[in-house]
C-alpha cells in the first residue's frame, strides 16, 4: 500500500528494511543457508526476548537513520516527498521527534493476516520441521510487536488503517490526504 501511495503521489518510496534487519529472517528461499547467529537468535530467545531485542534495534539503530532521513526530507524543498514505511518507524518516537509537515499512519492487520503472509512468503508449509520451528518464533514476534504497535499507536493517538478492509487504500488516500494536503 505504502508502494502504491508513493507512485500515485509521484513521491519517492523507501522501507525501513532496506536500512537495517535484524537479525534477519529465518528463512531463505533461494536454496541458501541460514546463518548461524540467525538460527541461534529465533531458537534461543523467548518471544518476549525477540521483542525486546527488535525494539532495542529499532530505537539504537535504524531510529537515527529514519529521523536523518526524514529531517533531510524537511528541511530540504527540493528534496522530493518520501512515502517511508517499516515497523522500525516506532509511533511514540514519530510524536517524540515532532517533525513539522510529516503525516503518519500505522496499517494493522489481524494476526491471521500477518502469520498466512509470513507463512507464504516463507514457503512454510514446504520447510523443514526445525526451519518451521525457527519461523513459528518470528511469527510469534511479529504478532507479539504488532500488539505493542497497536498499544503505542492507541498511546499516541496516530490514524490506523485496516489493511484487511476491502476499502483499506482509499482509507489510507483519505487519511493521509488529512495529514499532508
Amino acid at each position: 500500500m505504502a508502494q502504491r501511495l508513493a507512485a500515485e503521489l509521484g513521491w519517492r518510496y523507501l522501507t525501513t528494511d532496506q536500512l537495517a534487519r535484524h537479525p534477519g529472517r529465518p528463512w531463505r528461499n533461494d536454496g541458501s543457508s541460514l546463518p548461524a547467529d540467525v538460527i541461534d537468535h529465533y531458537s534461543q530467545l523467548s518471544t518476549a526476548q525477540l521483542v525486546e531485542s527488535v525494539l532495542a534495534h529499532y530505537q539504537n539503530n535504524v531510529w537515527p537513520i529514519i529521523e536523518a532521513i526524514v529531517r533531510s526530507h524537511v528541511n530540504n524543498p527540493y528534496d522530493p516527498s518520501l512515502v517511508l514505511e517499516g515497523s522500525a518507524i516506532w509511533p511514540e518516537a514519530v510524536a517524540a521527534a515532532a517533525f513539522d509537515r510529516v503525516g503518519f499512519v500505522c496499517l494493522s492487520a489481524s494476526d491471521a493476516f500477518i502469520r498466512k503472509r509470513i507463512h507464504d512468503s516463507s514457503g512454510f508449509e514446504n520447510k523443514p520441521s526445525d526451519e518451521q520451528s525457527l519461523i513459528r518464533s518470528f511469527v510469534d514476534r511479529t504478532l507479539a510487536l504488532s500488539e505493542a504497535t497497536k498499544g503505542a499507536v492507541r498511546d499516541v493517538g496516530v490514524p490506523s488503517v485496516d489493511v484487511e478492509e476491502p476499502h483499506a487504500y482509499q482509507d489510507l488516500i483519505n487519511v493521509s490526504s488529512q495529514l499532508l494536503f
